[in-house]
């Protein structure tokens, strides 16, 4: 499915990364609307030691949680568990507080402490499901084209899981992934930089997007970032796909097997793959996408090297 060459990877939709981080490209520019993920990729990109750090920390207080303790401020209660002793509290208690700190202004801490508090809750989470809520309505500036105006930021509220030993400190996996970015332009941003005149995608370029999926049954769950996405940009997606193509753009698609899927995709090759998710997310099987001008894919398998994270309740 995958182009055997081409000049710069390019993926507006990263999430987990997981592709980017399998082929791992000399030249990449990635790209996504959660600002809590792309802070988390410039801190591990910028400073790995002190976001190690920081996880290193959760992982020692998040294991020694026993006891239930009332959170009542939990920004502070946060910065205080390394003089709490061991029991004093439960591992739920520990997740809640740091759940929280978005309400206590926790985007407006280092990127390191962002990071380590975002993967901390990624890891610990019920099945990683990277889920925001509707509330504290703000609109997003760092937002342009298809999406200014019209989103907001929400806060975390997956639950907490249920895991008996989560894999909170993994040092080797964030100096791996702070190695593949070390060169990487990162944008925290929407897919319409891909057009842009001066870093969008070119001939002879390679685009993914990964975008959320068209629902197969009812309302589809797209909460994946505080940028709540509108079912209508499936739409202006395939414009953006029509004129990269038409450049000489190389670019695959993945979304759900439905009739509207390959309606709206028609007169392109469509292949199909299994793609099997650890939530039931209603969306079925994804149908994946090549673009027919593209003579030079060809099919890959293979398992992908593990995502630093996972993203929206699938393993990316």
């Amino acid at each position: 499915v995958m182009p055997t060459a081409f000049n710069t990877y390019l993926e507006p939709f990263v999430g987990g990364g997981a592709l980017f981080f399998h082929l791992q490209p000399k030249h990449a520019r990635l790209g996504d609307s959660n600002p809590d993920l792309i802070r988390t990729y410039w801190a591990i990109q910028e400073r790995p030691d002190l976001v190690i750090k920081q996880l290193k920390k959760h992982r020692d207080m998040y294991l020694s949680g026993a006891h239930a303790l009332e959170v009542d401020e939990p920004e502070r209660l946060v910065d205080q568990f390394g003089d709490m002793a061991p029991g004093s509290y439960s591992r739920r208690n520990y997740f809640e507080a740091v759940r929280r700190m978005d309400r206590g202004g926790v985007r407006k801490r280092s990127k390191a402490i962002q990071a380590g508090r975002f993967i901390f809750l990624n890891k610990t989470c019920f099945n990683g499901l990277v889920r925001y809520n509707s509330r504290n309505m703000q609109g997003n500036q760092h937002l342009s084209g298809n999406m200014q105006g019209n989103q907001h930021l929400g806060f975390f509220n997956s639950p907490h899981g249920d895991a008996k030993n989560p894999s909170i400190y993994d040092e080797e996996r964030v100096m791996s992934a702070h190695h593949a970015l070390k060169n990487v332009v990162i944008y925290c941003s929407e897919w319409s930089w891909v057009e842009d005149p001066t870093k969008g995608a070119r001939e002879g370029d390679f685009v993914y997007f990964d975008s959320p999926y068209i629902p197969v049954k009812g309302n589809s769950f797209t909460a994946y970032s505080p940028i709540r996405w509108v079912d209508s940009w499936h739409e202006l997606l395939k414009q953006t796909v029509d004129r990269l193509t038409r450049k000489g753009v190389k670019v695959v698609v993945s979304n759900s097997d439905t009739k509207r899927t390959r309606d709206l995709y028609c007169g392109y090759d469509l292949h199909e793959v299994k793609a099997p998710r650890p939530i039931n997310s209603g969306d079925g099987e994804p149908c994946e996408f090549r673009v027919r001008r593209a003579a030079d894919y060809r099919r890959r398998s293979g398992v992908l090297r593990a995502a630093l994270l996972t993203v929206g309740g699938r393993v990316t």
